[in-house]
């Protein structure tokens, strides 16, 4: 057996990874640093090496970045099984979350408590995705090159309306243009030579492959049949699968696609209906893909006028949107340490990791513009919890989940405050 593919000796981290989904708060920004927090710095179940390639390769994919990188992390820790964990891991809590949240706004529950929380643990992601840009600046950085192409990338984010996936591909073709010694700081030799998996690994990735490509297709045949007075499941489930095919660079374009489609071809939601699946995305754990899982929620519900059907819709939704990137994670993982040893691949590959710092150090300056500076107005309360929360994360004493739950609590004691006589 090959390095990549041998399971380390320690029990696998079930609920490490089930944690990191309660707690993935604030994009995939956010969520990758997370990510990095937990499974590199506190718990070592992967090194910065894996981590960047991981990340790396996350990116050139389409589907959930933060997803994907939990997942290639499980299987280069314990194999196809710890894949598998990790990446339920990371979305099944914020798909029952999320179609939890969905049903109880179709039920017309109040939803201020829930905001409030919220409110509390977003000055806790400020300081976390700060902190974030800073550490993976230091590491990924390290080259002039690569501060360039950072700052060009930032630049162009903050500044023109030029696409994500555009300023990515442009920093990879940037990294391809170099020399290696300029961009890659342990290049030694310009080039490498790349061993390739050998034919048994290879028949397993494309068994994989396979197998994701009949279960989705026996999934979606099986929900045709059994859907019996709920048509509505193969279409969310076709929608989904597209919408998971599309999402390079973000989930915005996605989510858009998802909600023309639900507003106008298939008439399951109305714009305000966007609205409200946007704010809950934006909220609750897990990526903004999650949108998805509202989406086939509300519509299950508005047809059948139950509880149970509206379940299984949104369940049905966040399957069909994950169920592609397992596939293709799984199926492609035994080649990105092959592929990290061409030349070519890892100029492009570090160039891409120095744009992404910029993508969080753009999303650093968004969010502390939303979230301590609103409508021009300092937020005192806000500004003082991130800073606070910045403090402690850097020391390493406190774990992010720590603070996140403390932001929590802040936020309802100030609803409760707000509401008492």
């Amino acid at each position: 057996m090959s390095e990549q593919e041998t399971p380390k000796p320690s029990a696998m981290p079930v609920l490490v990874w089930f944690r990191i989904g309660f707690l993935i708060f604030g994009g995939p920004a956010a969520h990758i640093a997370l990510i990095h927090a937990e499974a590199v710095e506190r718990r070592k179940l992967a090194t910065e090496a894996d981590f960047l390639r991981g990340l790396s390769f996350a990116m050139l994919l389409p589907g959930p970045e933060a997803m994907q990188l939990a997942t290639y992390l499980g299987w280069r820790a314990h194999g196809l099984a710890g894949g598998l964990v990790a990446g339920l891991g990371f979305m099944l809590p914020g798909a029952a979350i999320m179609i939890a949240a969905t049903l109880l706004v179709a039920l017309g529950g109040d939803t201020a408590w829930m905001s409030a929380i919220f409110s509390g643990i977003r000055p806790v992601i400020v300081a976390l995705v700060a902190l974030a840009a800073w550490r993976l600046g230091a590491r990924a950085l390290a080259t002039p090159a690569a501060m360039a192409i950072a700052l060009a990338v930032f630049l162009a984010l903050v500044l023109t309306p030029v696409p994500l996936p555009l300023a990515i591909v442009a920093a990879g073709l940037a990294g391809l243009a170099m020399p290696s010694r300029l961009i890659v700081p342990d290049s030694g030799a310009d080039g490498g030579e790349a061993v390739m998996p050998g034919t048994a690994i290879r028949n397993r990735s494309l068994a994989v492959l396979a197998a994701g490509i009949v279960l989705w297709g026996a999934l979606l045949a099986g929900f045709g049949v059994v859907g019996g007075d709920m048509p509505v499941l193969p279409d969310i489930a076709r929608l989904m699968t597209t919408a998971a095919l599309l999402t390079f660079g973000g989930a915005y374009g996605a989510v858009t696609y998802v909600g023309e489609q639900a507003v106008t071809a298939y008439g399951w939601l109305t714009a305000g209906d966007l609205v409200d699946g946007l704010a809950l995305a934006e909220t609750v754990p897990g990526p903004l893909i999650m949108f998805n899982a509202f989406v086939g929620t509300l519509a299950g519900f508005r047809e059948a006028a139950a509880i149970a059907p509206a379940i299984l819709a949104g369940t049905v939704a966040a399957l069909f949107t994950f169920l592609p990137s397992f596939a293709m994670v799984l199926a492609g993982a035994p080649y990105v340490e092959a592929l990290h040893a061409i030349g070519a691949v890892r100029r492009a590959l570090a160039a891409i990791t120095a744009s992404i710092v910029a993508v969080i150090a753009k999303l650093a300056l968004f969010l502390a513009s939303a979230v301590l500076w609103p409508g021009g107005t300092p937020d005192w309360r806000d500004i003082a919890i991130a800073l606070a929360a910045l403090g402690l994360l850097a020391t390493g004493r406190v774990a992010a989940h720590w603070l996140i739950l403390a932001g929590a609590l802040l936020g309802a004691l100030g609803l409760w405050i707000q509401s008492s006589p």
